[in-house]
């Protein structure tokens, strides 16, 4: 049995998963991560890279570092100085630098040596923890983290007329393989704004966008 199970490798169980190795000294043959994704952060990467994000939505003290001030200590660094820039008033750092610091936590931690492509379907009560039920085999370990972000699509009610009207909704689009002239927006499930892939026209039949 393991001591800590993390189902869903994102950016809340990539941190987790740090912090529990590097700060709490938990053996790497004592934790597992499960993700569907072969590698870590890949729905993030595929979603930020999707919006053509330039800058993170938030200030730089929120990253998967150990501390608030471990990004600003890697802008110092040979690496972090040349991708270093932020975005004021907030200071919002980079997106290439911020993903050169989470890569480099990635590393650190050998985060792939406790990794397990996988895909959770239940939990239950075992003697001593709990048992999460995965495509692979049940898994058993004294304590359980769900990480799990949302990658199901849950259709607003608002959005229920438009379906109807042959509107589609795709959580995996990749905005290089629509023709240009497609109309699209791109509405990620972590931020409460609608953001646009680069180079397209917001679509929205009937609608007045400004409310």
């Amino acid at each position: 049995m393991l001591d800590w199970l993390i189902v869903g490798g994102g950016i809340h169980g990539v941190h987790i998963a740090h912090s529990l190795l590097r700060r709490c000294g938990v053996a790497r043959d004592r934790l597992c991560v499960i993700d569907p994704h072969a590698d870590p952060l890949a729905r993030w990467n595929h979603c930020t890279e999707n919006v053509g994000m330039r800058y993170l939505r938030s200030p730089s003290v929120h990253h998967l570092g150990l501390d608030s001030e471990e990004l600003t200590r890697f802008g110092r660094t040979p690496h972090g100085r040349v991708l270093e820039r932020y975005s004021p008033p907030y200071d919002r750092p980079a997106y290439d630098f911020f993903q050169a610091h989470a890569r480099q936590v990635v590393t650190e931690s050998k985060l792939v040596d406790c990794w397990q492509q996988d895909s959770a379907s239940g939990l239950r009560r075992v003697p001593g923890g709990w048992g999460v039920q995965c495509a692979q085999g049940e898994i058993q370990a004294r304590r359980v983290v769900l990480a799990l972000g949302r990658t199901a699509l849950r259709i607003p009610d608002w959005a229920a007329v438009l379906q109807a009207q042959g509107r589609r909704w795709i959580t995996s689009l990749r905005p290089a393989s629509v023709a240009p002239t497609c109309p699209i927006g791109n509405m990620p499930w972590c931020w409460a704004a609608a953001s646009l892939p680069g180079r397209r026209r917001w679509h929205w039949p009937n609608a007045n966008p400004a409310r």
